[in-house]
């Protein structure tokens, strides 16, 4: 290999390095960001609950502070605007999530009660029937709306709409009345009758870890080491062994 050639190598190996490096590091900030959530989770998490039914949760809109927060919540049920989250599973069964609608008792405003998983063979459709009653009580964590730039992606077959995530724009053009900017994750049972369908039954939470952030870095540093070790031991030592070879050959000849 010309000298040449093994310099662009080498240009190569330090490149490769760079973006590997330049990943890692993406994925240490990712898992500094995550770590915090994590922590402002459990802060929150710990504090006592707001019963947002009650005088308790009054005077919370729009500061931020119920995110995270355990509530409670009691009113009736406006099944007729209710949203299916699609693509979502639950022990390896695809579903949707029904997402509800609860009138407030003593409020003119609704929140939004992720019910949890009803199973669905397309990951679309609701593949059962689910229990609707009248008038419910959820329990469980509290969490912003988020706002995202494709409206949720909504997407409609057979008359049928479902979303990809919830758009706090999109939920408020959607519903006839006032709606918190939270969503309760429901995480108790619902109280049913014997005879009421098992469905939906509560999303599981994501977990509260580091996800798999820690592994990637991990990952790209070694790749990026990798990288400079082939060029180091491969390339330019090979580069020094032959240099020396061509001047022994060199004294030889002069000989």
């Amino acid at each position: 290999m010309t000298r040449r050639a093994r310099a662009a190598l080498f240009g190569l190996t330090l490149v490769s390095a760079a973006v590997c490096s330049s990943l890692g590091v993406w994925q240490l900030r990712r898992l500094v960001d995550r770590r915090a959530a994590n922590e402002r989770a459990l802060a929150g998490r710990a504090l006592p609950e707001v019963d947002l039914a009650g005088e308790s949760g009054r005077g919370w809109e729009g500061s931020g502070e119920l995110d995270q927060r355990r509530v409670v919540a009691s009113g009736v049920w406006d099944h007729a605007h209710s949203f299916v989250l699609r693509a979502r599973a639950d022990r390896d069964a695809p579903g949707v999530h029904i997402v509800t609608p609860l009138r407030l008792d003593g409020r003119a405003e609704a929140v939004l009660v992720n019910r949890g998983f009803v199973p669905a063979n397309d990951a679309t459709r609701p593949g059962v029937a689910w229990d609707q009653p009248e008038r419910g009580r959820a329990r469980g964590f509290a969490f912003m709306i988020p706002s995202v730039p494709d409206s949720g992606t909504p997407l409609t077959l057979d008359g049928e709409t479902s979303w990809r995530r919830l758009d706090l724009a999109t939920v408020r053009g959607r519903l006839p009345y006032p709606v918190l900017d939270v969503y309760v994750h429901v995480t108790e049972r619902e109280a049913r009758a014997d005879s009421a369908a098992p469905w939906p039954i509560p999303a599981r939470l994501q977990d509260l870890n580091d996800g798999p952030h820690l592994n990637y870095l991990v990952q790209w540093f070694m790749l990026a080491a990798a990288s400079l070790a082939f060029g180091v031991l491969f390339v330019l030592r090979k580069d020094r062994s032959c240099a020396g070879e061509d001047g022994k050959d060199g004294r030889t000849e002069g000989r």
